[in-house]
């Protein structure tokens, strides 16, 4: 029979392949990750050990109605190692109401960055276990509702698809 290895691959229902070092698609995420990496700001370096184009079977139909929002970009999420099971297999879902709402600046909801360096602290990675796992998305943001700082929510604001920090 399967590998189990290969057996728990395809219960992800996902596609994920690993991209070669010199192809176009590799270079944009590494150059993306050199250009928006603010160093200074957050103490360490990152460096890139693979790049892998992931996707989600039967996702393309969920955003299906999103696929004419001008309003995209590509952005980071940054999670712990051991939360990418879930994230592979479900997708980036908002938290649960029975989840505790601490750690939510603008409450619950699925979080993106500009800024490679703030998505990676929320890796949680170590000196220890330095490795961790990123997400560069196309996300459809639609109309922000623009903030200075937190601003906790309990729902997003009516007329509004997204909540953008400005600072």
């Amino acid at each position: 029979g399967k590998h189990q290895l290969d057996k728990n691959y395809e219960s992800l229902n996902t596609d994920a392949v690993a991209l070669e070092e010199k192809t176009d698609e590799y270079n944009m995420v590494v150059e993306y990750i050199n250009n928006l990496h603010g160093k200074h700001e957050f103490g360490y370096s990152l460096s890139v050990i693979d790049v892998f184009r992931v996707q989600r079977k039967g996702e393309d139909a969920i955003f299906e109605p999103w696929k004419n929002d001008h309003n995209r970009q590509l952005l980071w999420h940054g999670s712990r190692v051991t939360n990418f099971m879930g994230i592979l297999s479900q997708g980036l879902r908002i938290a649960p109401p029975e989840a505790p709402v601490s750690g939510y600046l603008f409450g619950k909801g699925v979080y993106f960055a500009n800024v490679v360096s703030k998505s990676a602290n929320y890796c949680r990675t170590t000196r220890s276990a330095p490795t961790g796992l990123m997400l560069l998305s196309e996300v459809a943001l639609g109309k922000m509702f623009e903030v200075k700082g937190p601003t906790y929510m309990d729902k997003a604001r009516p007329g509004y698809h997204s909540t953008k920090c400005m600072r």
